[in-house]
């Protein structure tokens, strides 16, 4: 499109200079395919939190590599779980924990 200046600067074009006058009008019908979609990705995600129908994999077989085996031991489940950094129910690391109760 042609920008058309004058001596004051950029004149604007008018609004129907910019949209096609048959994307005007098929602005209800694109609305109605975008509800159409929302609806139909409502259903898909309903039968996607649906528990699978086919029988549980099995367990792969497979061996350690002892290049990798770790020294360290493993941290606690106790630990690794109330562990955390917010100071606001007191200073020591398990004290969040133990005194913000359920929130």
């Amino acid at each position: 499109m042609l920008i058309k200046r004058s001596v004051n600067g950029i004149e604007h074009p008018l609004s129907s200079e910019i949209t096609p006058q048959a994307v005007f009008e098929a602005r209800r019908s694109f609305m109605e395919k975008m509800a159409v979609g929302a609806l139909a990705g409502g259903a898909l995600l309903e039968h996607a939190g649906a528990a699978p129908q086919s029988a549980p994999l099995a367990r792969l077989a497979a061996r350690s590599n002892a290049q990798y085996a770790l020294a360290d031991k493993q941290t606690p489940f106790r630990d690794a779980s109330t562990y955390n950094n917010f100071y606001e129910f007191g200073t020591d690391k398990a004290e969040p924990a133990q005194t913000a109760g359920s929130l």
